[in-house]
């Protein structure tokens, strides 16, 4: 009985040793792949804008993984760079540039891009004097598709959004109105005041 008590106790002892000895050697595993990573460069995550397209640039870190811009599929080079041409409505406009991985939950960055009607009056400047009777008024609109007046009276753009226009001062101070209009988008409206000085 005592010899086949030892003779259990002996194969249980070897059992365990042959177990440990396994468990110390060498253990082999399948590399993970790294974690992907999502980086747009530009433009900035609140941007304004006065241009219909907006340029989306950014870098993935693995070149295999699928770039969608507002669900738009976008090419990426082998580096991982992608650029993407986007046009924008006038407003408030929410971009989402997505990253996807096979394997991997998907990663994406969100961008409010907001563009404005701009008018711009280069002269004359406000609170300014004049020595005649009659001005220029010179100045530029962001879109050449929107419709300038001044005073009321309508005045040619072109199509770099440039106009011009000669403006009578028929008081000693006068105020010059000048407005833009677009639809869709609310107008704008900039008053120069001038003084008449002979």
């Amino acid at each position: 009985m005592k010899k086949r008590m030892i003779a259990i106790g002996s194969a249980a002892v070897l059992m365990l040793a042959v177990l440990m000895l396994a468990g110390c050697g060498p253990r082999t595993s399948t590399p993970s792949t790294p974690r992907l990573t999502l980086q747009v460069t530009a433009p900035a995550s609140r941007s304004t804008v006065t241009e219909p397209v907006v340029t989306i640039t950014g870098i993935v870190s693995d070149s295999a993984a699928t770039v969608t811009v507002k669900d738009i599929p976008v090419q990426v080079g082998a580096g991982g760079a992608f650029t993407h041409d986007l046009e924008v409505p006038y407003g408030s406009n929410t971009v989402v540039v997505r990253a996807t991985l096979e394997g991997q939950s998907p990663i994406s960055r969100t961008l409010t891009i907001t563009r404005n009607l701009v008018l711009e009056v280069f002269e004359p400047a406000d609170n300014s004097t004049a020595g005649s009777r009659q001005v220029a008024v010179n100045g530029k609109v962001s879109d050449s598709a929107a419709l300038v007046s001044i005073n009321g009276s309508p005045v040619q753009v072109n199509e770099d959004g440039l106009f011009t226009s000669l403006v009578d001062l028929y008081y000693v101070l006068t105020t010059i109105n000048i407005s833009t209009h677009l639809e869709g988008v609310a107008p704008i409206t900039k008053l120069v005041a001038v003084t008449y000085q002979p």
